[in-house]
């Protein structure tokens, strides 16, 4: 890990992380397949007791 002076060093750090993950490709997705996902997303549970369902109306 990087050694950092300050606050404003260790942020810019935070924020330009990123993580690799193996086995992405550049294939499309349709967009019909999103959508079916999104529609299954609603029903999953989270944390901020947020109703999903609301943000797709």
């Amino acid at each position: 890990m990087e050694h950092t002076d300050n606050k404003t060093d260790l942020a810019k750090i935070i924020r330009e992380r990123r993580a690799v993950k193996k086995g992405y490709n550049n294939k499309e997705v349709k967009e019909e397949t999103i959508r079916e996902l999104l529609e299954d997303a609603v029903y999953a549970p989270t944390t901020a007791c947020v109703n999903l369902g609301d943000l797709f109306s």
